[in-house]
């Protein structure tokens, strides 16, 4: 009388590899959203208000971001800055998002001034 139940072996290889699935989904969500980084990236204390904004990646490149002049009103035309140490870059842009307000983000392509050195100049109101 055929039976309609797998042999055993079949049903633990079966039940091993959904336990492997299982493990590896559980990896994956933990590498994405809990692992901490690996230290390659550093970030100093960002305040655009007076200073410029740094990240150092590994192998000493470094991307550096600036607005001036201070303080930063809207209503003035305002020179980004991004410089770019180790890295070397055929074009830069930037988006400008107002918050809460996606639907206005904004691309600037950024001139290349030389040495790693990209800017691009706007109005804060304009971006609307």
């Amino acid at each position: 009388m055929p039976t309609t139940q797998w042999p055993r072996r079949f049903q633990k290889l079966g039940f091993i590899g959904l336990l492997l699935l299982a493990v590896n989904f559980t990896y994956q969500i933990y590498d994405r959203y809990m692992a901490k980084p690996n230290g390659s990236v550093q970030r100093s204390p960002c305040d655009l208000e007076h200073k410029s904004c740094v990240i150092k990646l590994s192998n000493r490149h470094e991307i550096s971001f600036n607005i001036n002049p201070k303080p930063i009103l809207s209503d003035r035309k305002q020179m980004f800055s991004v410089q770019l140490k180790n890295i070397t870059a055929n074009s830069v842009s930037l988006t400008l998002t107002p918050i809460g307000e996606p639907q206005y983000a904004q691309n600037f392509m950024m001139k290349d001034a030389g040495k790693g050195h990209f800017s691009t100049e706007t109005r804060l109101d304009d971006i609307r």
